[in-house]
């Protein structure tokens, strides 16, 4: 049986027996008694992980044209009008109200290159680290600063000694073999008072119950763990972060679209610029969190704050 990839231990219970993968084999899906995420019962390690990664083709499906900012900026201002709250979590119009985006920014994860121009279109100036070298070169070509490698293990020499203002873990936060470990080569790489972003499909969304999907048809047989709401947030907390902002949308078939919203609202469900829906139906959860210095007081993980929803 497989141990949590965050607490290392295997106090855990079935959350699902017959989770069916998407080579068309069932794996048991299980759930951390004590962070709370969920994570198959049988996991890669973390060779096997990087060997997955640089071999199982995604590139070949990857668009090698990236589209530019104004297509991004208008799809942006289209989805604000049609499904305002799963748009609330659209990084580079919400980032900037939570924090000062100057400085060096590291993308975990870049795929590519697409979420990095975002940083930089946001005032950062980025590298990112992406273990495909095809998607490496389409970055690359494309005038992105992106360094072939992995992470946590086989960071490459061109970040060696470099510290960042802005660490981002854009939907790969599943994929680590160790979380712990992560987190603690997150912490070294960050300046002091720098920043992590983790923006992540929770296991938890509406969506596995409205489209009857199962857990690896989303987040691929390799996946290492599932986050929850709370798992997040305890990870964050006892890794030595402390959350300052947060946004969330929920699966538009769940009831997030602007029907719905003004219907709920008409009928009193909710108050003017409150949610109409529950952490249970959340999608996404974007968190951005502020490394802890030194002597202050360690968050328990207990308290979510508050979640931005405009």
């Amino acid at each position: 049986m497989a141990t949590c990839p965050f607490c290392q231990h295997e106090n855990s219970a079935i959350a699902s027996e017959n989770e069916l993968l998407r080579s068309g084999e069932k794996c048991a899906v299980m759930r951390c008694n004590e962070c709370r995420c969920l994570y198959p019962a049988t996991r890669m390690n973390a060779v096997e992980q990087v060997e997955w990664a640089v071999g199982d083709g995604r590139h070949e499906t990857t668009v090698s044209v990236l589209p530019s900012l104004r297509q991004v900026d208008l799809r942006y201002r289209i989805g604000r009008i049609l499904q305002p709250v799963a748009w609330a979590y659209d990084i580079r119009h919400w980032l900037p109200r939570q924090m000062e985006c100057a400085g060096t920014a590291l993308d975990i994860g870049a795929n590519n290159g697409d979420f990095l121009r975002v940083l930089n279109a946001t005032g950062f100036q980025s590298v990112g680290i992406e273990p495909q070298a095809p998607l490496v070169k389409i970055a690359v070509d494309s005038g992105l600063d992106v360094v072939c490698g992995s992470f946590p293990e086989g960071v490459p020499e061109a970040l060696d000694g470099r510290t960042f203002d802005l660490i981002a873990f854009n939907e790969v936060i599943y994929y680590f073999t160790d979380l712990n470990l992560a987190f603690s080569e997150t912490r070294k790489l960050l300046k002091p008072g720098g920043h992590v972003l983790v923006k992540a499909h929770l296991a938890t969304s509406a969506y596995y119950r409205t489209e009857k999907q199962s857990l690896f048809e989303r987040f691929g047989d390799n996946v290492q763990s599932m986050p929850t709401f709370a798992s997040l947030h305890y990870w964050l907390a006892h890794s030595g972060f402390d959350v300052v902002a947060k946004a969330a949308g929920p699966w538009p078939r769940a009831g997030g679209n602007l029907m719905t919203r003004l219907m709920n609202r008409a009928r009193g469900f909710a108050p003017k610029g409150m949610p109409v829906f529950g952490k249970e139906d959340i999608d996404v959860l974007m968190v951005l969190a502020r490394v802890r210095n030194l002597g202050e007081p360690v968050c328990d993980g207990t308290s979510p704050g508050k979640v931005i929803y405009d």
